[in-house]
């Protein structure tokens, strides 16, 4: 991990790598999406869904 990290710092541009679903090329062209986005257009598509409320 430590020499992932110096890697990173010391080349130009370095980054870390995007390891969310969303960041993946591959998974976008099958249409897989992250569940929170999945959530998300399950939402928008219904629109007689009935709002949840979360109360603590």
């Amino acid at each position: 991990m430590l020499l992932m990290s110096v890697t990173i710092l010391i080349k130009k541009g370095g980054r870390f790598p995007n390891t969310h679903v969303c960041g993946n090329k591959h998974l976008r062209k099958r249409g897989i999406t992250s569940a929170q986005t999945q959530d998300k257009q399950a939402q928008r598509e219904n629109k007689m869904a009935v709002k949840e409320s979360i109360r603590h």
